[in-house]
């Protein structure tokens, strides 16, 4: 962009449209018909990202978290953990994917 910007290129543009986790879910839970008790967050994108920017979810929601990788196993799992902070009165980030997702995450991605 700067050499564009450089040599006068007219015809050089770059549209970035990137959308987070959490914009998308802050606009999910601010709008007043969303009725969602609890989200299993998605190992994929968390192992960029880690644990950290669900917290909000949690803090200013009040809604469960998990993350949770894709197999059978990781989901039911993480299902459970959900249900566990909903009948202890919990609401917490929690991490099912440990052995993929740091609460940094992968700083290098």
């Amino acid at each position: 962009v700067l050499l564009a910007r450089e040599q006068g290129l007219a015809n050089f543009s770059i549209v970035s449209n990137q959308v987070t986790v959490p914009a998308a879910v802050r606009a999910l839970l601010d709008a007043p018909e969303t009725r969602l008790d609890a989200f299993i967050a998605p190992g994929h994108v968390s192992l960029v990202t880690g644990s950290r920017p669900y917290g909000f979810m949690a803090a200013d929601y009040g809604k469960p978290v998990v993350i949770s990788g894709f197999e059978p196993t990781d989901l039911l799992q993480a299902t459970l953990m959900i249900l566990r902070q909903q009948r202890e009165g919990r609401c917490t980030v929690e991490n099912q994917y440990r052995r993929a997702v740091a609460p940094d995450g992968n700083p290098r991605a």
